[in-house]
């Protein structure tokens, strides 16, 4: 099962259009099930609107999906789940407050030493923590042995334990954070295949041994595509970038043009001109570059041109 899993915090980019067309293609070509599954944890950071938007760009796209839920219908799902690992002593209630580690951030930057959590919390008798009332969130414990995975173009990949510390997984408000989320959710869902950013390569190793503390042994194939650097760099703000999706549309690039131009960006096509139906064919997911790849307008220019004459000749 393969999923796309946005968030309906800003305006879909081109890295974000690629994600869910390789993963389209690829569940298609497997004749395996494709998910949508809007990310909507972050409440303070959503705009409204944006969750239409997204299925609406992928519907003029030709990119169509089995099912599309809210992650946030699986609340209580995270809640449950966090409940096992205190009740299995894999997690631990901290009282940490964040001006606490922040300080402890400082003194390790002075001596040049990136900071881990120091597991101050992580041994309380259970009377100090009944009596305490102040706020509190949950920590997963450390992993004991390392964590593996495979990647269809990194390889296998492994991540000593000694770089991962107990991270949070549920803040202050009760609500998860991303990567404790994006596990459960995983897991619930069965998710076979992962295919995301490059830029998500450090969340995995988290996820991985969030699952495994769970007792989830099922194996998830990963595909980290490497990043598309844009010249000029994009302001902050995404609703400003002048190359996210919906500005290029508007613009009067046509969306097989936009299409042509990502599948052709990192991979190796047998012709230069071609339509996402004929993509499906001949798509390798393992053909993908490692390098990072310049996103270069001339050429998706270029193709526009020859997309719109081949619209005219039909």
């Amino acid at each position: 099962m393969f999923r796309f899993a946005p968030s309906p915090t800003g305006d879909m980019q081109l890295e974000d259009l690629r994600v869910a067309l390789y993963n389209f293609i690829c569940a298609k070509q497997k004749g395996d099930r494709f998910i949508i599954r809007i990310g909507d944890i972050d409440k303070a950071k959503n705009i409204e609107g944006k969750d239409k938007e997204i299925l609406d760009l992928l519907d003029i796209f030709g990119i169509t999906y089995d099912e599309v839920y809210r992650q946030s219908s699986n609340f209580k799902y995270h809640l449950q789940f966090a409940s096992t690992l205190l009740d299995e002593k894999k997690a631990f209630i901290c009282f940490c407050t964040e001006k606490e580690l922040e300080k402890k951030r400082k003194v390790a930057k002075k001596t040049k030493v990136a900071y881990k959590y120091d597991g101050t919390c992580e041994n309380l008798e259970s009377e100090e923590i009944l009596e305490s009332t102040k706020p509190f969130v949950i920590r997963i414990k450390k992993p004991t042995q390392s964590i593996s995975f495979d990647d269809t173009i990194k390889g296998n990949l492994t991540f000593e334990n000694s770089s991962i510390d107990s991270f949070v997984i549920m803040y202050v408000d009760k609500y998860p954070t991303y990567d404790f989320a994006c596990a459960i959710d995983d897991m619930l869902q069965g998710t076979t295949h992962i295919i995301r950013g490059e830029n998500y390569l450090s969340s995995t190793p988290k996820q991985e041994h969030i699952r495994k503390a769970l007792g989830y042994d099922e194996k998830i194939k990963y595909t980290h595509l490497p990043d598309i650097l844009i010249n000029p760099k994009p302001k902050t703000n995404k609703t400003d970038d002048k190359y996210c999706v919906r500005t290029l549309l508007n613009k009067g690039y046509m969306p097989e043009a936009i299409i042509n131009y990502l599948i052709g960006l990192d991979n190796k096509t047998p012709k230069e001109i071609f339509t996402l139906d004929e993509a499906l064919k001949w798509f390798d997911i393992n053909n993908i570059s490692e390098s990072t790849t310049q996103f270069d307008i001339g050429k998706l220019r270029f193709l526009n041109k020859k997309h719109i004459k081949l619209l005219g000749n039909q």
